[in-house]
């Protein structure tokens, strides 16, 4: 019988300290840490980061309500009713009328990604760059994104694209995605390198449960380009982990050095884990870098019921936005 909740902290050890010394160069003498996992195969080297501050188009919804209960987009837990309003962007510098570029009824937002310019180690200029959004198309749904950064003197109105090949409703190569708790990983000063990660339907045919997959959507992605679904090779073992990544790791500009995320492994009939679940630090392509001796006896859920849990406090005030995350060991003593 269950006769204590025996909970530990995992802090900037692992959060910023560990796993971006680890992934900045730095030696990892903590014992948290083992050794690198096999190289990844490099990944082409992101587009360089804007040399200076721009301004921005701004968007938002607006105009008549625009009723229409069938259109609704198809998350695997929960469908989500489509905005009644249109959205529409204007530049704030210039005198003209609002241009609608999707009518209401037809989107969800998702997320809003931002880009900053640091100056002595301070944000001096702070944007949105892009808006993305889920649009109802009755044909799975897609996801899009508008690039508000103007360029040139006299910058045309943006338009929106479509961000990846991700079909919300799932197909036969990529898991329907789930609405319950997806993450958005901005990289403060090369937004178009950002990301969105998405629970996705599990082998379970459910979500939220140690079973869950997930699919990750990078901004810079074309219209073409298939979305990511993270998977970690395990030795000995015939399935691969599904990895979730929780936390992203800063450099001191905001660029996005890696990632914390749990690695999660297999699961029985009853859901359970088959194995202790690792935690992973992630490079920038979402590939293992390095895997830590230190497991998580649980089941590793995050959210709800879970047991690894964010208390969403910054570690350290500064560029990086550590936290702080509580595993609840349900193991009986």
């Amino acid at each position: 019988m269950q006769k204590e909740l025996r909970r530990s902290l995992f802090t900037a050890a692992l959060a910023a300290a560990a796993l971006g010394g680890c992934g900045e160069g730095v030696n990892c003498s903590l014992s948290a840490c083992s050794g690198p996992s096999p190289a990844p195969s490099p990944s082409p080297p992101p587009s360089p980061p804007p040399s200076a501050a721009g301004s921005y188009f701004v968007t938002g919804h607006a105009g008549l309500s625009v009723s229409s209960s069938s259109n609704t987009i198809p998350f695997f837990d929960s469908p989500q009713a489509a905005d009644p309003y249109a959205l529409v962007v204007a530049d704030p510098l210039a005198s003209i009328t609002a241009i609608q570029f999707e009518a209401g009824s037809t989107t969800l937002d998702i997320a809003n990604l931002s880009e900053w310019f640091p100056s002595g180690g301070n944000a001096t200029a702070w944007g949105i760059r892009y808006r993305v959004y889920a649009r109802h198309n009755g044909n799975g749904d897609n996801l899009y994104e508008i690039d508000l950064r103007k360029s040139g003197s006299s910058p045309s109105t943006p338009v929106p694209t479509q961000l990846s090949t991700a079909v919300i409703a799932g197909t036969a190569s990529q898991p329907a995605l789930c609405w319950l708790d997806h993450r958005v990983f901005d990289n403060y000063r090369s937004a178009d390198q950002s990301w969105i990660v998405f629970h996705a339907r599990g082998a379970n045919n459910s979500c939220g449960t140690a079973a869950d997959q997930f699919v990750a959507v990078q901004a810079s992605m074309a219209a073409t380009t298939a979305p990511l679904v993270p998977t970690a090779t395990v030795s000995g073992q015939s399935t691969p982990n599904q990895l979730q990544p929780l936390e992203a790791l800063y450099g001191a500009t905001g660029l996005i050095t890696g990632c914390l995320a749990i690695s999660h492994p297999p699961v029985d009939a009853f859901l359970q884990p088959t194995t202790k679940v690792p935690l992973v630090q992630l490079d920038t392509s979402m590939a293992v870098a390095r895997t830590f001796t230190q497991t998580l006896t649980g089941t590793g859920i995050t959210g709800g019921s879970g047991n690894f849990i964010s208390l969403g406090v910054p570690a350290s005030p500064g560029v990086s936005p550590s936290r702080i995350w509580r595993y609840e060991n349900l193991s009986g003593i």
